[in-house]
């Protein structure tokens, strides 16, 4: 890449083999590529009918599909199904995506977060891979990611007040009951792995509370006169 280049969006294929990732170049639109880890054979992912991949979006759990938003001027976005070994491609769904997303273990559903027009909340959407139609709101949230045996999506919601970790068991491509609390204090899931761990990140902020000695008279603080009283998060 060169000093004008920005790249983003990269996801390492399931194996640890290969790279995706979207490439932006001074002021032209972006462009999906796949790389080695090692750096080795980069190419561009490529979708055809005057159509430019713009960005990866998920691997299949499997790693033989890369899933890409195309797009071409005056279109909506289309999600297209990409396979790394002979480039057949399938399109799956249109429209934009907002974040992370992230296929069922079977490869069957697929969940993904989007925001709805002059709404700031992220909304979860499960929608069938296979029979297609309209995709089903699972709930307000974000980061959603599936269970390894795919009966439940697991995702960050403020639902009571803050951001905590959720799951909520799927069946037929749709909620089976209202979501259940895991743990509190998640900001983002990055990844569940293949035994159910759940890898998330916090955010908190920690400040040093003191206590300071104040003149009653000019209302000025006195110099030396204070102490630390401990630590708030």
């Amino acid at each position: 890449s060169g000093p004008q280049d920005s790249l983003f969006n990269a996801l390492i294929s399931p194996d640890g083999k290969q790279v995706a990732f979207a490439k932006r170049s001074g002021n032209e639109g972006s462009q999906a590529y796949l790389v080695g880890v090692d750096g080795s054979a980069p190419r561009p992912v490529e979708v055809g009918g005057g159509q430019r991949a713009i960005a990866p979006l998920a691997w299949t759990h499997d790693g033989k599909q890369l899933l890409v938003s195309r797009w071409r001027e005056g279109e909506k976005p289309e999600w297209v199904l990409v396979s790394v070994s002979d480039n057949a491609q399938t399109v799956i769904g249109t429209g934009s995506i907002g974040g992370s997303s992230d296929f069922s273990p079977d490869g069957s559903l697929f969940a993904f977060m989007r925001n709805q027009p002059g709404q700031k909340k992220q909304e979860l959407y499960v929608m069938s891979v296979r029979d297609g139609g309209a995709p089903v709101k699972i709930s307000d949230g974000w980061t959603p990611a599936w269970s390894p045996d795919g009966t439940k999506l697991l995702f960050v919601s403020d639902r009571n007040g803050t951001d905590d970790l959720w799951s909520v068991r799927i069946a037929d491509g749709k909620p089976a009951g209202p979501p259940d609390f895991v743990k509190g204090g998640v900001s983002s899931l990055v990844a569940v792995g293949p035994r159910g761990e759940c890898y998330y990140t916090t955010t908190s902020l920690i400040r040093d509370l003191f206590s300071v000695q104040v003149d009653p008279e000019t209302g000025n603080l006195l110099v030396g006169g204070g102490a630390t009283l401990g630590v708030m998060s």
